[in-house]
């Protein structure tokens, strides 16, 4: 069972190959060695039906364990990951209504 008051570091140890990084607002869990936040991974990864086999090939620089790690930490935080993907799916849909237009205000 995971908790909200586990650490960055415990959840580092708990799935190996991920790092904690700030991102533009918060900090985020990110694939190691990559500048690429397990959020983008799973995006691709739901976006292929959870095709295993396309993701390898859509992400064809990550190793195996990278892409693992990204699996494996969605697996036991999906809330966290899933709250991730609404706040960058509401922001897409505000900016293709707003015909692209961001207001930061």
């Amino acid at each position: 069972m995971t908790t909200e008051t586990e650490t960055e570091a415990e959840r580092m140890e708990r799935v190996p190959g991920i790092i904690f990084a700030d991102g533009p607002v918060d900090r985020r869990a990110r694939v190691a060695g990559t500048g690429i936040d397990v959020f983008e991974v799973i995006k691709g990864f739901k976006l292929m039906a959870q095709d295993p086999v396309r993701l390898r090939a859509a992400y064809h620089w990550l190793t195996q364990r990278q892409l693992s790690a990204a699996l494996r930490y969605y697996a036991l935080y999906p809330a966290e990951i899933d709250a991730r993907l609404a706040e960058e799916a509401a922001f897409e849909r505000g900016a293709r209504a707003s015909g692209g237009r961001i207001d930061l205000d």
